[in-house]
């Protein structure tokens, strides 16, 4: 009996070990679920902090630029012997009195700087458009910057534009120039008479460290000068999608694979409304120092 006894507590001893082993598998187990949990909802915050900080940096930083611009470019319309050569009809008067009004004006070269981009305010050329929305042909006027017809036709409007309007140029040599549309008001009437279209170097990020690329969509093609060409295809097809099927995930951010590294991209419609064609800023923000920490 005793060693029947004994043998009864030696098992029953194994099972209650058993017992407690599992328990303590089955919390380490939760812990360690609920630790990795707690550093994924901690990374992906992170994530989303750094990126919403870069891009609400970039955007603060893109509406100040256009908003000086556009500004300028409205004092430049309010000269008062472009509106007499508009006015009276002296067509072939407009661009020698823009000469005069507008020489100093866009012979300055201010510089607009900050934490981010450095650009010039200088435009690189400028048009008049007609009350039809057609680009009025300068002659003999080289103060206006060269353009080739095929640029110079992607300037006109169905229409003379009744408010301000912005798009993007891209020239032969993948430059890409900013364009502001600006209405010129008659005096007399209060309509729309003609439009001063200004084209200005678009800014440069100086903040290369910070890990954030951007570029510029449009007409079906992404520039980005920072990818490989290779990469810059595989990325074309993603912003080709996001554009397709949903524009407010694009501009929250889409995590997408870039060079074989995890990346957010946001895509977002710099023109909304234009009558110039739609453009899109793309950006790509890289994950590695973030998933590495996960």
């Amino acid at each position: 009996m005793t060693s029947r006894g004994e043998a009864g507590v030696a098992a029953f001893r194994a099972k209650l070990l058993a017992g407690m082993t599992l328990v303590v598998l089955a919390m380490t187990l939760s812990g360690l679920y609920l630790a990795e949990r707690s550093v994924t909802a901690e990374t992906q915050h992170d994530l989303r902090l750094a990126f919403t900080s870069e891009l609400g940096l970039l955007r603060t930083v893109r509406y100040i630029r256009h908003g000086a611009l556009a500004e300028r470019c409205r004092t430049l319309v309010r000269k008062p012997r472009i509106h007499a050569a508009l006015e009276d009809g002296a067509l072939d008067l407009l661009y020698p009195s823009a000469k005069d009004e507008l020489g100093n004006a866009l012979r300055a070269d201010e510089v607009l700087d900050d934490a981010v981009q450095r650009v010039s305010v200088r435009p690189r050329f400028y048009r008049f458009i007609d009350n039809a929305g057609a680009v009025i042909p300068p002659v003999n006027a080289p103060e206006v910057g060269a353009l080739t017809p095929e640029e110079e036709r992607q300037l006109a409007f169905a229409s003379v534009p009744q408010s301000q309007q912005n798009g993007f140029l891209v020239t032969p040599d993948d430059d890409i120039v900013e364009l502001i549309a600006t209405p010129i008001v008659s005096t007399e009437t209060g309509d729309a008479i003609a439009a001063l279209v200004a084209g200005f170097p678009v800014a440069t990020n100086d903040r290369p460290q910070a890990g954030l690329q951007s570029g510029l969509w449009k007409d079906g093609r992404l520039r980005m000068t920072t990818l490989s060409e290779p990469s810059r295809a595989r990325l074309e097809k993603e912003v080709a999608a996001v554009i397709a099927k949903d524009e407010e995930a694009g501009a929250r951010g889409v995590p997408v694979k870039v060079d074989d590294a995890e990346q957010m991209l946001f895509v977002e419609r710099l023109n909304p409304g234009s009558m110039f064609p739609p453009a899109y800023e793309v950006g790509i923000f890289p994950l590695a120092v973030l998933l590495k920490r996960q």
